[in-house]
């Protein structure tokens, strides 16, 4: 990282244009001071960037991408075998985590066949329940239909768009979100294609509008056949599809999560050579108001749906519709789809819901060689930063929607807090870690100079760790001293050790802190005949201390916030108030001075508006001003004095 310094004010120290008491220096300008800092700190952030690596090497992933392991554990989404609804034929599956733990399930076209005929068909989509414990074993209301059994009823209700003659209309749940009510009961949105089409053959299907239906779920009064799953439209031309587009899974919506109280609706639109994709966003209840949304445009969001661009997805892909999830414990929003027809599912990441989206993550489905793989969808209840589950289906395989779960070859997270000063020749590192593929606490190691340094264990106490990080408890701090440090700057990362699935031991950041070397005390004496010592502390810092009354007892010391970088200089104002000089750590002349009701209090420290090289030397005039000279960073004589008043 290139930091370009445009100011030659010390960090943290406020620039001022009139230095109070103090006229200006005379010399050689500071421009040379600015610009040799300037590449300083270009050197420095080349040294940190590379230091980042860790003691272990990095993957070879792009910025972004999280390392995933092979594609396992295919299980079917279906009712149980032998049942009659376990022959249903279900394309496409989304799944919301209701607030009593169930799993709602919503698919798109539902078929029952039996011996080779088709019995039952839903245009309208279906809905089932599925336990936590059991996520993909699902259950929902049946009634008897003549010489079959089948779903109660279909699952969008209402909404009619008319199609042409040949043509059926449908209506398929693309993504929902649920919003809890309190008491078990959960506001179901559900973002749904509606569209015309002839039988089954998908190449004559167009795309109408978007459209938003609501299920209310009330866990005290659970699905029946007289209370079966049926979502109400609420608004059936909520968007139109995305300019130049008809396609299925054209529209906002076509992917949607929740995050904070507010609600993401993505569209997509797909060719051989790219992949175009936007964002909306809205508050729950404006959900079914597209005036309502806001669209990102690229750098901001606005309320003009034509002013929307597209999210930043490098490498384009051949994909049906996409979805999208936000995975509190990986810290990420993942979006994924086919590269279709290809037996592959792309993933990507990013840390803000419009993107920018990492280079996809290309992971095989091992069952989907040789046929054609669709409706992939990442469910983010059933995701976590130690496994993503995916759904998609497989022509030929079965006829139920199949998951898999992906590994999240996880390497740790956590942050250095701070690296300061802790006693002579000493440092102290304060931070945090977690493994996210297990609860148990980690280590870290610390490198000062880019040499090892101490390994400390993170079983600290942390409750604001635990309360970010629920499922891995409070106990992931660390903290250490490091000790026998030489006087001078010295720069602090630490590496938090990986343990399990995962490769790279990342860096948790790196932070500089000086040293100072010691100093003898300097005293001086006050107006009124008492002694003051100025004196190295323990950390490094300057502090003073003073007698309580002439030739009596010494007050304790006291710190004087200071990070001198040179022993200081104590002149005598012609008022009798000390003042101190000194220089900091940036090569900037700083000073102090007792304020004027007080023989004990001190002003803070201000710049006097000059870089010196050394120790300045200060003497009184004759009308008992102060003047001071110092060495500047060119060679050259600098003096500065006291103005009248």
């Amino acid at each position: 990282m290139v930091v370009v310094v445009t100011t030659e004010q010390p960090e943290g120290r406020a620039a001022s244009p009139a230095v109070t008491g103090w006229g200006g220096s005379t010399g050689a300008a500071n421009g040379r001071r600015a610009i040799a800092a300037a590449a300083v700190v270009v050197l420095l952030g080349s040294f940190l960037v590379g230091m980042l690596r860790g003691p272990a090497a990095d993957a070879a992933i792009a910025p972004g991408q999280v390392n995933l392991g092979t594609a396992g554990g295919a299980a079917d989404v279906a009712e149980p075998a032998g049942t009659p609804l376990g022959l249903l034929d279900r394309d496409a599956g989304i799944s919301v985590k209701l607030s009593d733990g169930n799993l709602l399930w919503l698919f798109a076209d539902t078929t029952l066949t039996i011996n080779g005929q088709v019995a039952w068909y839903s245009h309208r989509g279906t809905g089932a329940l599925a336990s936590p414990g059991n996520p993909f074993l699902l259950r929902e209301p049946s009634t008897a239909q003549g010489w079959i059994v089948a779903p109660s009823t279909g699952l969008i209700q209402g909404g009619g768009i008319g199609c042409p003659v040949g043509y059926s209309d449908f209506y398929w749940p693309s993504s929902a979100v649920a919003v809890p009510q309190g008491g078990g009961r959960d506001q179901v949105l559900i973002y749904y294609q509606a569209m015309c089409g002839q039988g089954t053959n998908l190449a004559t299907f167009y795309s109408i509008a978007t459209g938003v239906a609501e299920y209310d779920y009330d866990a005290a009064a659970p699905p029946s056949a007289s209370r079966p799953i049926q979502a109400n439209v609420r608004n059936g031309l909520l968007f139109a599809p995305m300019p130049g587009h008809t396609g299925a899974g054209a529209s906002y919506g076509a992917a949607s999560m929740i995050v904070n109280g507010t609600v993401y609706a993505y569209g997509c639109r797909y060719s051989p050579y790219f992949q175009s994709c936007r964002v909306g966003k809205a508050a729950p209840a404006d959900i079914a108001d597209g005036s309502k949304y806001l669209f990102w445009n690229g750098s901001t969001w606005v309320q003009d749906i034509n002013q929307s661009a597209d999210m930043s997805m490098p490498s384009a892909l051949v994909g049906v519709k996409g979805s999208a999830a936000w995975i509190p414990s990986l810290n990420k929003y993942v979006f994924v789809d086919n590269d279709w027809p290809n037996p592959q599912m792309a993933i990507r990441f990013a840390t803000n819901p419009q993107g920018p989206w990492s280079e996809p993550t290309m992971v095989t489905v091992p069952e989907c060689g040789g046929r054609t793989c669709r409706a992939g969808e990442i469910h983010g209840s059933l995701s976590d930063a130690r496994s993503l589950t995916l759904t998609y289906y497989a022509d030929g395989l079965s006829s139920a929607p199949r998951a898999v779960t992906v590994p999240v070859l996880s390497s740790p997270i956590g942050y250095l807090d701070r690296v300061t000063l802790a006693g002579p020749n000493q440092i102290s590192v304060v931070g945090w870690t977690i493994d996210p593929d297990q609860a148990a606490p980690i280590s870290v190691h610390v490198y000062v100079d880019g040499r090892f340094a101490v390994a400390l264990p993170a079983t600290g106490s942390r409750p604001d760790v635990g309360a970010a990080y629920p499922g891995y408890g409070p106990n992931h701090g660390y903290s250490g001293t490091i000790s026998g440090l030489a006087a001078g700057s010295h720069t602090a990362c630490v590496y938090a050790l990986n343990t399990g699935v995962g490769s790279i031991n990342p860096g948790l950041g790196c932070a500089s802190v000086t040293i100072r070397s010691a100093f003898a005390p300097v005293v001086a004496t006050n107006a009124d005949g008492r002694l003051e010592a100025f004196a190295a502390d323990g950390a490094g810092g300057l502090s003073h201390a003073w007698q309580t009354t002439p030739g009596g007892v010494w007050s304790v010391w006291v710190p004087m916030a200071s990070a001198s970088s040179t022993a200081p200089v104590v002149a005598r104002n012609a008022d009798g108030r000390l003042e101190v000089f000194e220089v900091d750590q940036n090569g900037a002349l700083m000073h102090s001075w007792q304020t004027p009701t007080s023989y004990t209090g001190w002003s803070s420290w201000e710049w006097l508006g000059m870089y010196t090289v050394g120790t300045p030397v200060v003497a009184n005039d004759l009308d008992g001003r102060l003047e001071l000279f110092a060495q500047g960073s060119s060679q050259r004589l600098l003096r500065t004095r006291q103005v009248p008043g």
